[in-house]
């Protein structure tokens, strides 16, 4: 248990940091908050370079104007309540959600619009995440021009359970290994509302966990019988395999050891990148609204990209990306 860095009030109760349902163990040993960058990375790239192959992340404050960012979480939030996600007769910004949001009730009279699709509805994301500043980093920081995938994921997460610990590689090996995720919170994100969680070191676990990089979420065992109901052409979801590595946080680090490591509070403004192979998820959200995030991968434009994930429309895990391989 410790003390929840959102409230500033002093009759405030302690905050269980859980994960998927799991009460962590917030111990000196096995809890911990994830290193700052402060400053202008551009102007001290040789120390950012150093962070990184320090961590195994790199975590950037303030990287954008904060102004910049919640301008877009406006946009963003604006389109959520126009298709009736959020809560009736609140403000926008604050992400409320409308209590079918809670229950995981579709609204066919909503229309086609998905939570994971408003992304779309807003260009100036694309503004942020594939042009000018965040372009120009990545170009210096690997030292070469640079590409971004052309899939924006687009983490709306209600109150609930966070996502399991897993490694990236598995969603977009095909290529280069060499692609960064970059995390970056559209809103500020406190420790009850529970944003991404690094197991620190886990980068080193590589040998142990080589069964589990080697593998890939479009892979299938051609040699074994599928369920009845698994049409592999049709399918755009994982559903031979969603890519997971435990869903048991607690009992994951136990195994592997270091910390969970996080942020008593990601701002709007802030990026924190890391490699495909690093153990990442996030903390459950416990407060009253929805945390929104995203995940953008970027690598050097000379590397093989992953298919899936590049081109005007990436088409990311539908059936013709499925392969088959003797287990």
């Amino acid at each position: 248990m410790i003390n929840d860095t959102m409230n500033d009030g002093s009759n405030e109760p302690e905050l269980s940091i859980k994960s998927r349902g799991y009460e962590l163990d917030t111990s000196a040993d096995a809890f911990g908050f994830l290193n700052e960058f402060h400053g202008d990375p551009f102007a001290y790239m040789e120390q950012c370079k150093a962070s990184y192959d320090r961590d195994g992340y790199l975590y950037i404050k303030n990287f954008w104007p904060s102004e910049d960012i919640a301008a877009v979480r406006r946009q963003l939030t604006e389109r959520m309540q126009h298709h009736g996600f959020l809560a009736q007769g609140t403000d926008a910004v604050h992400a409320i959600p409308h209590p079918d949001v809670l229950r995981g009730i579709e609204d066919k009279d909503k229309g086609s619009a998905t939570l994971d699709g408003i992304v779309d509805e807003v260009p100036d994301i694309k503004n942020v995440l594939y042009q000018g500043q965040i372009m120009d980093f990545y170009q210096q920081f690997l030292g070469g021009e640079c590409l971004h995938y052309d899939q924006i994921w687009y983490r709306s997460m209600p109150p609930g359970f966070g996502t399991v610990p897993h490694c990236d590689l598995v969603y977009m090996g095909r290529g280069t290994h060499n692609v960064f995720t970059t995390w970056v919170p559209w809103g500020d994100i406190d420790l009850r509302t529970g944003g991404l969680m690094i197991l620190e070191n886990s980068r080193d676990h590589e040998e142990t966990l080589k069964p589990y990089l080697s593998r890939d979420v479009d892979d299938y065992c051609s040699n074994k019988e599928l369920p009845d109901h698994l049409d592999l052409k049709s399918t755009t979801d994982n559903k031979v395999w969603g890519g997971w590595l435990s869903k048991n946080p607690y009992s994951l680090r136990e195994k592997l050891g270091g910390r969970w490591l996080t942020s008593p509070k990601f701002e709007m403004g802030d990026l924190l990148l890391f490699s495909m192979k690093l153990v990442h998820g996030s903390l459950d959200n416990q407060s009253d609204h929805i945390r929104i995030s995203t995940d953008t991968r970027y690598q050097l434009a000379s590397e093989q990209a992953d298919e899936r994930w590049v081109g005007p429309a990436p088409r990311g895990h539908v059936g013709y990306h499925k392969k088959g391989r003797v287990c």
